[in-house]
């Protein structure tokens, strides 16, 4: 399979034609429809693809590419989209069913945790993942954060998938009115840039990826240059655009229809989370497999050479480290944010165990 440039394309933005799509890949394009034909399917072993009238959508970028798509031309992300869609597009017209305002600012996120898709503790374990991992250890549950972090992300990419779906599903629909972009922030009222504004934060956002000589493929899917990269454009963009607390990636939604039929929430809430559950178990599972064939098992010698990652998957208890964590982020219904928070990191406790000893000696 040609392996084609992934590097310049955008999650949840419309290309304006096949074409446009070619040029930003490095795919040949041949105007006629077989060759439109072959070019899609082409693509779809790399990125969900969703079409918008003439255009194209992103949906979702996959880890490794897929070598089949079915027979109905859809790849397995689309499968997972319309198995999700009978359960969120629901649950999402009665989150904003109960909401006051006629506009609504939000992110993937904040409407994860409104319609239960994620568990109560699945935004403080996601921004705490080694005071998480200590967490377990005291409590002797022993986890790598390797199997942390490919849960998570997991978790995330159908987030950033399943949602904007859903949302433009239901702007089809006539519910909705939707609009994906930068939401600008100030004493808790919301609003979108101006171009001025919007340009600021695309200068900011080239700006760190050049300091951090990072691609576009880093920064969606590991979390530690994510995590940096966006402490360090909110940094940037906050010394650029005057009177403003923060700056998030989110949608401003306009309801237009509130003709919604009641449904038994708890149900469609459990149904979702147990499709989750499943989907994320089966994930964990061929991705250990797929390393054990690119590595062998665990029962040879180590190779001095493999990253912490690969021997962490190889690990023979990466299955049970995994499903300990599912439980903790979707199923625990215990709020635990804040033992977390209250858990030393050992290196806290090191630091602390030095300047114990040091006070002790000058004594």
């Amino acid at each position: 399979m040609k392996v084609i440039k992934l590097d310049e394309i955008k999650l949840n933005y419309k290309y304006k034609n096949l074409k446009e799509l070619c040029e930003i890949t490095g795919i040949e394009y041949k105007d006629s429809t077989n060759s439109r034909k072959k070019i899609i399917k082409e693509l779809e072993c790399y990125f969900l693809l969703e079409k918008d009238g003439r255009g194209y959508i992103v949906t979702e970028i996959y880890d490794t590419p897929k070598e089949k798509i079915d027979g109905r031309g859809k790849s397995e992300g689309s499968r997972n989209n319309s198995t999700y869609g009978k359960y969120i597009d629901k649950l999402i017209l009665n989150y904003i069913k109960d909401c006051k305002d006629n506009v609504i600012y939000t992110t993937n996120n904040n409407i994860a945790n409104a319609i239960g898709i994620v568990g109560i503790n699945y935004k403080i374990i996601n921004n705490n993942r080694y005071r998480f991992k200590q967490y377990l250890y005291n409590k002797e549950e022993k986890v790598s954060i390797t199997a942390i972090n490919n849960v998570l992300q997991d978790i995330y990419n159908t987030i950033k998938s399943v949602i904007p779906s859903s949302l433009r599903r239901l702007e089809k629909k006539g519910y909705i009115t939707v609009v994906q972009d930068y939401i600008l922030s100030k004493n808790w009222e919301n609003r979108l840039p101006t171009k001025e504004e919007e340009e600021i934060i695309l200068n900011a956002e080239k700006q760190i990826m050049k300091d951090m000589k990072i691609t576009t493929t880093q920064k969606n899917y590991n979390y530690r240059i994510r995590k940096e990269y966006y402490k360090e454009v909110e940094k940037l963009v906050l010394q650029e655009i005057e009177d403003i607390d923060n700056y998030f990636i989110g949608y401003r939604i306009i309801i237009k229809n509130r003709d919604i039929e009641d449904i038994d929430l708890k149900e469609y809430k459990e149904k979702l989370k147990e499709l989750l559950i499943e989907k994320v178990k089966n994930n964990m599972i061929k991705n250990k497999n797929k390393i054990e064939e690119e590595h062998g098992d665990f029962l040879g010698s180590i190779n001095p050479n493999w990253k912490t990652w690969i021997k962490d998957t190889l690990n023979c208890n990466y299955i049970s480290y995994t499903d300990c964590i599912i439980y903790y982020v979707l199923e625990k219904k215990q709020d635990i944010k804040q033992e977390i928070l209250n858990t030393k990191l050992k290196s806290e406790m090191d630091k602390k165990n030095i300047e114990l000893a040091k006070e002790w000696l000058e004594n």
